[in-house]
């Protein structure tokens, strides 16, 4: 007799051991039957059936005995069915065996026997959530959380799986836009560094000079108080500024750049459509030279220097219209100052002291000009290429000497006294524009930080150029 899933498969089989033959074999299948039943079943069973060969029956005589009686194939049933069931492992059959006998023979051992096999299912289950966790508790992977909430929902971790599976979410999310931002940084870091710019990152600064800044200039070129008074006044007050980040072109727009705009857009400068450009003669004195530009900067027949030189003779018209073309703009007056300092609270890029040997192209021994500073030699009469002396701590090559830098402010004497803290633009409009940086004719005092000097947006010269932001 065989129980699967409440049915019971009755079969009944008989073998001659002398001859080693099977007499009769029959089966039958007893659906949803109890254990009378299946008892009646075998008993039809043995009342005839099939045989495997034909084969004499022997005859026994016994003893004449009353049938048995409903109550006894009863026990005999439940017997059977409890034999069938006592060594399992399934609380099931106990409870099946229960629904049948709820008061049997062996009801008290089913109901302990149930009791403990489902307990020993609890405490399984229990330890396997308790070691399902030890072996993810110190996980980073959502996955591991996943799983478990997934495997044991009404575990006793869940909550704090629930916790930390939100957690980590966030931190991948976190993760994911940092990467993301990461990934776009190096991009534009990468565009920038093509494109020759360097990062200014976002910053405050004391823009302006101090009064013992202004001290050091009058001690250094034994000035006058009227003279620095005219030469440093609207370097003052000193002020703090807050700026945002930026790029900045680590050179000075070059010969080759500039002509580069020119031939793709058609572009015709200021000086092109008339008028004069300010020209320096071998001793510095400037003169109004008719039809210099910026491919013939010292008049015509000049030629420039070359490709790799900063193109002069632009105007402030000239310079924005080259930064709008290349998808920039240029650097307010605070930007150009802040960047100059290189991340420093020094009166050079390079520090406090007055530049010496090669470190900027400004009125040197070799310029020839009455009030060049003999005892440095910068290695150029006039420009120099760009990126030929150190840069500073942005990365960013003269800013200080070869070229005046044209910036986008309109120029006021006294802005500095109501200048907005965070990212000033300068006045809201004017007659002269702000040059920062001093050139290759100017002295060494010029060359600070602070410096400022101012000309008609359509002003040009041979020591006049620009470098743009974005």
């Amino acid at each position: 007799m065989t129980k699967i899933e409440g049915d019971f498969t009755a079969s009944i089989k008989i073998i001659d051991v002398v001859a080693n033959e099977v007499v009769m074999s029959k089966s039958d299948i007893c659906r949803k039957c109890a254990i009378v039943d299946v008892v009646e079943k075998l008993k039809s069973l043995a009342g005839g059936g099939e045989k495997a060969e034909k084969a004499p029956t022997p005859t026994v005589e016994t003893p004449s005995e009353e049938p048995p009686s409903r109550a006894e194939d009863s026990k005999d049933a439940e017997v059977l069915y409890w034999n069938s069931i006592k060594d399992g492992k399934n609380a099931d059959d106990f409870s099946a065996y229960l629904e049948d006998y709820p008061k049997g023979k062996f009801a008290g051992l089913a109901k302990r026997r149930m009791a403990s096999l489902r307990k020993e299912k609890a405490d399984a289950a229990i330890n396997a959530d308790f070691s399902r966790w030890d072996g993810i508790k110190d996980s980073s992977s959502a996955n591991d959380f996943e799983g478990y909430l997934k495997d044991f929902p009404k575990g006793k971790f869940a909550n704090l799986a629930k916790s930390r599976l939100t957690r980590i979410r966030a931190e991948q999310k976190d993760a994911e836009a940092n990467a993301e931002r990461e990934k776009r940084e190096a991009e534009a870091k990468a565009e920038r560094e093509q494109n020759g710019m360097a990062r200014i990152p976002a910053g405050e600064f004391w823009m302006g000079s101090s009064d013992a800044d202004l001290d050091w200039v009058r001690k250094t070129w034994n000035l006058d108080a009227k003279t620095l008074k005219i030469v440093t006044a609207v370097e003052q007050p000193r002020h703090r500024v807050r700026l945002k980040a930026f790029s900045m072109d680590k050179n000075l727009v070059t010969n080759g750049q500039f002509g580069e705009f020119v031939s793709r857009t058609g572009y015709r400068t200021d000086a092109e459509k008339g008028g004069n450009g300010d020209t320096a003669d071998d001793k510095g004195k400037i003169q109004i030279t008719n039809g210099a530009y910026w491919r013939e900067p010292n008049g015509p027949g000049s030629g420039y220097d070359g490709e790799n030189y900063p193109v002069v003779q632009v105007s402030w018209n000239d310079a924005k219209a080259y930064c709008k073309w290349k998808g920039k703009r240029l650097p307010t007056e605070a930007e150009w100052e802040y960047s100059a300092k290189g991340g420093h609270d020094w009166r050079y890029p390079w520090g406090n002291d007055k530049p010496g040997n090669n470190q900027a192209n400004f009125a040197d021994s070799s310029s020839g000009l009455l009030w060049a500073d003999d005892n440095v030699s910068d290695g150029y009469r006039r420009l120099s290429p760009v990126g030929t002396y150190p840069a500073n701590g942005y990365g960013l090559y003269d800013m200080a000497g070869n070229a005046w830098e044209w910036v986008a402010d309109w120029y006021d004497e006294n802005y500095y006294n109501k200048s907005p803290s965070d990212n000033p633009k300068g006045p809201s409009s004017g007659s002269s524009k702000v040059l920062r940086g001093g050139s290759w004719d100017g002295g060494a005092s010029l060359l600070r930080v602070a410096f400022r000097i101012n000309a008609t947006p359509v002003y040009r010269s041979s020591a006049g150029g620009f470098r743009c932001v974005q």
